[in-house]
């Protein structure tokens, strides 16, 4: 959580373009039905992205239209963990912040603060807080990253790469304060702030007169029934934690002192943020309900109208406009990400024990269901095995692998990144579920060769009709975590397609 999270996070870093998305099973999706694929579907997701190693393991939580949720899992929790599935814990970084949001939202909805309250307020009057251009740094600036504070204290002396925050306590937050300059006045421009959230934390601790942790217990954890939700888990919670990796190799689990625990340090399973994800979505009932329908209100309007960022929680737009809510977090052997659409309350969880997880599964399932009305066929695996082989882009950019699975159908990957599946609608048409493209095999103009046209389709209606194309220049498909780009342009950025 301290460099961000994963593609739901404010930064928005880029992502993988082409994930795994897995075979419907049904033709069409009429109105009123499921925003989801099937569970074989979405088993197929998680079983080729752990066999193209994103990660070791991957736990899946999603909510209907309905209301009804599932939780889908594939791989391994590490050698001394459980099987994977509802109860497994791991590690959700900067997902904390939104819990530290909806503590602000809910104290300010008791007047116990007020979101425009000087933080100096709360602090002991030894404490200076820095300020500028006569501006004092407030709740709101620390909860929508507008404080001026920068990502990392200044006196963040790690002591160990494999956890960076276990020395940082109080007394080193507030020597940071006293001795820290900003560079532009409060509430001037975003920039993400572990230090400010932990400061955010720290403060509304204060301000409720207990710890942080007993507050997110006692106001969010408790009320919601979240019981494998924590920072020190005992019992059963504990005996489901997670082992954490990096690069594949097993690393510790970070820890986190009261100085940052409202920036990060909470762990839980799928099945407790599914908890926390459905009292996020649809018309609030409760008190604690109606302060994180405050939390996600837009604070900072960013890029299209109805985008921008709340009390940490960041909206982006889908592509037919709806709202998507969402967040992410990562520590050094996790990474995941919760995300929603509030008005039609469907949603997605992914806990993974890999921080250098990059898939956006989480926001692509909301982005891009299932089409309605496309008529999928069955293509004989001899036609399949035409189309089998190396493309490479005719403008030099990009180099794709089209593999003939052992199931009997097509994936499709571009270089440097992970499978997806294809899905026919002809003997040489075909979709990707993940991404509005759709793919068309024809004969080239030399006698016995293969290209693919690839279209942007009626899923995107700003960009349809875009199109690109490759030719086929072998049949080698080289079965490795991420098939190789041509050694000719092995120093150029990963080719993608446009994810809108």
């Amino acid at each position: 959580w301290h460099r961000g999270m994963i593609p739901f996070s404010e930064s928005m870093r880029p992502t993988l373009l082409l994930c795994v998305f897995g075979l419907a099973l049904v033709s069409a999706r009429p109105a009123g039905c499921q925003h989801f694929p099937a569970d074989e579907d979405l088993e197929t997701i998680l079983r080729l992205l752990v066999e193209d190693r994103e990660a070791p393991g991957i736990v899946l939580g999603i909510r209907e239209t309905d209301g009804t949720t599932r939780i889908l899992h594939h791989g391994s929790g590490g050698p001394e963990a459980r099987s994977l599935g509802r109860s497994s814990v791991f590690d959700i970084g900067s997902i904390t912040k939104t819990f530290t949001a909806t503590l602000l939202a809910e104290m300010a909805l008791r007047n116990e603060v007020a979101l425009d309250d000087p933080v100096a307020r709360f602090l002991p009057k030894e404490v200076r807080v820095p300020s500028r251009g006569g501006r004092e740094i407030t709740l709101l600036d620390l909860a929508t990253h507008m404080s001026g504070l920068p990502s990392l204290p200044a006196n963040l002396r790690t002591t160990s790469r494999l956890d960076p925050y276990a020395a940082y306590t109080v007394g080193m937050l507030y020597e940071f304060l006293v001795g820290h300059e900003l560079h532009r006045n409060p509430g001037e421009q975003y920039e993400y702030s572990n230090v400010g959230y932990g400061l955010l934390g720290h403060t509304l601790a204060r301000a409720a007169g207990m710890t942080y942790r007993e507050l997110v217990r006692e106001r969010v954890l408790e009320p919601l029934g979240m019981e494998s939700t924590g920072y020190a888990l005992e019992g059963d919670p504990a005996a489901n934690m997670v082992q954490g990796h990096r690069f594949g190799a097993a690393v510790p689990h970070w820890s986190v002192t009261e100085a940052m625990e409202g920036a990060g340090g909470l762990r839980s399973s799928a099945g407790d943020m599914l908890k926390y994800l459905e009292a996020n979505v649809g018309a609030p009932t409760t008190d604690l309900e109606r302060a994180m329908l405050l939390s996600h209100a837009l604070r900072v309007p960013q890029g299209d109208a109805g985008a921008g960022q709340g009390l940490a929680w960041r909206t982006v737009l889908s592509p037919a406009g709806g709202a998507i809510v969402q967040h992410g977090g990562s520590t050094g052997g996790f990474r995941g990400g919760i995300a929603f659409m509030p008005q039609q309350g469907i949603g997605t969880v992914v806990l993974t024990n890999e921080n250098t997880f990059r898939d956006a599964l989480g926001m692509d399932l909301l982005r891009h269901p299932p089409p309605a009305g496309w008529e999928r066929v069955h293509v004989p695996a001899r036609v399949l095995s035409r189309y089998a082989g190396e493309y490479e882009e005719r403008s030099g950019d990009g180099t794709f692998y089209l593999r003939l699975e052992e199931e009997g159908y097509l994936t499709f990957q571009p270089a440097l990144q992970v499978r997806t599946t294809l899905h026919a609608t002809s003997d040489t048409t075909f979709y990707l579920p993940r991404s509005p493209w759709t793919l068309t095999f024809r004969e080239g103009e030399e006698r016995g060769s293969m290209e693919m046209l690839m279209e942007v389709d009626e899923r995107d209606p700003n960009e349809e009709g875009r199109q690109r194309t490759a030719r086929k220049i072998g049949r080698a498909t080289p079965r490795r975590r991420f098939a190789p780009a041509r050694e000719s342009r092995s120093r150029r950025s990963r080719p993608q397609l446009p994810r809108r």
